[in-house]
């Protein structure tokens, strides 16, 4: 917390928010908190000021580490990379992450909520199972569209751990959100009854993840969201009913992000 401060404070300074000689009040810990309207040039208060500025900086670190992994991949981008692309120094990026595992792993649970929130949403706005999984598969395709393809291979090498919290998001939260879709569809009449539920939902949950081990999407010839595409459509043609043929050519005509006004579709990774 106190190299934090020390950091804030010497942005404040910088900044002519803060003078230099009053910046030597915030040397307690306990003038951080009781301050108040103290310590500053301009009417802000003092501890809101220096938390708005830690936490601004922590979340550009976070976005140009996520963009730069994106494009290039995880193993390939260092944090000396990170540093200079942000015009600051990689010791600024240790006060906040004590290596790269722990930078990698607050992107990817960030990236893990956001999924949740995004698959809430698609299911409480949906007109029909089906209307939701393209609502997925084209959020999926706007991800895939520019993600480099070694992502999920790095993190498996590189960061084990934070690829065993995204295997769990995956057999478990992923897992039960296309089940209940699966069953949604079966008791619209869209999808067609008889079907050994868990073994279809742990085979769109394979073809959904394994976009990034296929030979044609690692070696640049054909695009994951290309490839995504063509297994959705391929998968709910073997699932739908006659019914719900019907509404694939719907579907698939119409851009689904449009459709819904208020849907959140501000995507990362």
């Amino acid at each position: 917390m106190r190299c934090l401060v020390c950091f804030a404070v010497q942005n404040c300074i910088q900044n002519k928010y803060v003078s230099a000689s009053a910046a030597k009040t915030f040397n307690s810990p306990l003038v951080i908190f009781s301050a108040g309207n103290l310590c500053y040039k301009k009417s802000f208060h003092s501890f809101a000021l220096l938390f708005k500025i830690v936490m601004s900086m922590k979340e550009r670190i976070q976005q140009k580490a996520e963009e730069l992994f994106r494009r290039y991949g995880i193993r390939t981008v260092t944090m000396d990379e990170i540093a200079s692309q942000l015009g600051i120094s990689k010791k600024t990026i240790y006060q906040f992450y004590s290596d790269k595992d722990a930078l990698v792993r607050d992107i990817f649970k960030g990236i893990t909520d956001q999924n949740k929130k995004r698959c809430m949403q698609f299911k409480s706005a949906a007109e029909n199972a089906i209307h939701e999984q393209y609502l997925s598969s084209e959020a999926a395709q706007e991800i895939f569209s520019n993600m480099n393809s070694s992502v999920l291979f790095d993190l498996n090498r590189f960061h084990p751990a934070v690829f065993a919290e995204f295997e769990k998001f995956k057999k478990q939260f992923l897992f039960t959100v296309i089940r209940e879709n699966i069953i949604r569809g079966i008791k619209e009449g869209l999808f067609r009854k008889g079907l050994d539920i868990d073994i279809i939902t742990w085979l769109q949950l394979e073809m959904i993840t394994g976009v990034f081990h296929n030979e044609e999407v690692m070696s640049g010839r054909t695009s994951a969201a290309h490839f995504e595409k063509e297994m959705k459509d391929f998968f709910l043609h073997g699932l739908c009913t006659e019914k719900g043929l019907g509404l694939i050519s719907k579907y698939k005509q119409q851009p689904q992000k449009k459709s819904i006004p208020h849907l959140d579709m501000d995507f990362t990774l």
